[in-house]
């Protein structure tokens, strides 16, 4: 395990991770995270997409039963 990493899982063992010191965590492990962006219509989806790159992974931000996350591998399956 990365040093880095031993530090910040010896001093969260005991507590819940707050999402906002997950990239630190992440980080410090020597791992990336994913780029991401929120969107509110397929068009700013496609927007995101394209300023990201493809393959991205399209996820409902709330959905019963997985229904609605998809990939694209390119912008031709839009």
């Amino acid at each position: 395990m990365h040093t880095g990493c031993q530090k910040w899982y010896a001093n969260l063992m005991s507590k819940f991770l707050p999402f906002p010191l997950y990239p630190q965590v992440v980080e410090a492990c020597g791992e990336k995270i994913a780029e991401s962006a929120c969107c509110d219509s397929v068009s700013d989806a496609v927007t995101a997409a394209e300023q990201i790159g493809y393959p991205v992974l399209v996820r409902a931000a709330y959905a019963l039963g997985g229904l609605g996350s998809g990939t694209w591998a390119a912008s031709s399956e839009r």
